[in-house]
């Protein structure tokens, strides 16, 4: 899975020669300028990736679809467990499961504050903000586009509401086509949680789109809620209106509801004795 993040990120999933070509003066990399680096995860951390999803069309002459495309699209989940980690440098093993029943691990690491190695778009450094540089050293953005965080923003994630670190672009290159990406990490602790791209190249008249998307379904790194997607404090405030309704309406039904008829027991009246002749 990261393998293939940072292979279609480096070549902007552009399959085409000739849009590669064109678009290559367009690239530029970037390397890390982060200091005091905050790993966000220790051994035993996982996330577990799903919501797999990817298309590719292209009328292209010659033009076939990439591999990491169809692999992509077979995948049921991939799921990371961190294996090590030594100061920056985190070492991790990745499951990836695919829809026929095989798997395929592998164990990979790199340094998130250099940016280096292959795990660096899966991890990066924890607790960064809005303006901060992401290393993502070897990663190649189209139009001079920094990996500069755009908004840190509330999302649901394995069942809880996260602050996510997001960067997202729309990039048009004139004669070329678009690119829109969106990519969601969470704040915390630093690791990927959502991963969006969608672009439309055009040349000579052919035309090449594709789209990939995943996202993560489940984590050891925070609790998910009482309610899978549902965030807590909302369950909460569910709770406390049907509540509060419950018990207007149970006073109503109390002073609706009409007293009992009183129960009138007549009074008998004792006879009185009739006077004696003697009287």
């Amino acid at each position: 899975m990261i393998q293939n993040l940072k292979g279609r990120m480096m070549t902007n999933a552009l399959t085409s020669k000739a849009v590669l070509a064109i678009s290559a003066t367009m690239l530029i990399m970037f390397a890390s300028n982060v200091s005091g680096v905050t790993v966000g995860v220790k051994q035993g951390d996982w996330a577990k990736y799903g919501d797999f999803s990817a298309s590719w069309n292209s009328n292209m002459p010659g033009e076939t679809k990439p591999p990491e495309i169809d692999e992509w699209v077979n995948t049921e989940w991939a799921k990371f467990t961190v294996q090590s980690v030594s100061n920056t440098v985190v070492t991790v093993q990745s499951v990836t499961h695919y829809k026929n029943g095989t798997e395929k691990t592998l164990t990979q690491s790199g340094d998130i504050a250099a940016g280096s190695g292959n795990i660096t778009f899966f991890i990066i450094p924890a607790n960064l903000g809005q303006g901060d540089t992401i290393p993502l050293g070897g990663i190649v953005y189209p139009g001079g586009i920094p990996t500069v965080i755009n908004n840190t923003v509330t999302r649901t994630y394995a069942g809880a509401q996260r602050e996510a670190n997001h960067i997202g672009y729309h990039v048009t290159m004139s004669g070329i086509g678009t690119i829109d990406f969106d990519i969601y990490w969470d704040r915390a602790t630093g690791i990927l949680c959502e991963y969006s791209l969608s672009m439309s190249m055009s040349t000579m008249g052919y035309t090449t789109s594709e789209t990939m998307q995943a996202k993560i379904g489940e984590t050891n790194l925070w609790a998910g809620g009482i309610i899978p997607g549902v965030p807590d404090y909302l369950l909460y405030i569910i709770i406390a209106v049907v509540t509060i309704v419950v018990v207007i309406v149970a006073i109503m039904v109390l002073r609706r509801r009409k007293a009992p008829p009183p129960t009138i027991t007549p009074l008998k009246e004792e006879p009185t004795a009739a006077p004696s002749k003697e009287e």
